[in-house]
């Protein structure tokens, strides 16, 4: 069972916490970056341990990750339709892309 008063806290302060960690990897993402081609070439298998790991996660939560995926085209097509869109981030700078 989840904490309530926990879970209440992380949803209160959602965008200032995304805000927080998108901050943060624009400081830090030359860093990051290099962090990770260090590990690559550290362990030439840590791609596919890497691949492995997200297709068993996929597979194990397929239903659920599909299901958030449908909605959130639903709500993309209601917001292209007029109507407006429910629970979109009032930030438009997109986020930028990781290697995994």
């Amino acid at each position: 069972m989840r904490d309530e008063k926990k879970h209440d806290y992380y949803i209160k302060n959602r965008k200032a916490r995304r805000d927080y960690q998108r901050d943060y990897y624009a400081v830090n993402k030359r860093k990051i970056l290099k962090q990770r081609a260090l590990d690559m070439l550290a362990d030439p298998e840590l791609a596919d341990k890497k691949r492995a790991y997200n297709r068993a996660y996929y597979l194990k939560n397929r239903a659920r990750l599909k299901a958030r995926r449908l909605a959130k085209a639903e709500a993309a097509k209601a917001g292209a339709l007029g109507q407006p869109p429910s629970n979109k981030s009032s930030n438009p700078t997109p986020h930028p892309k990781t290697f995994f």
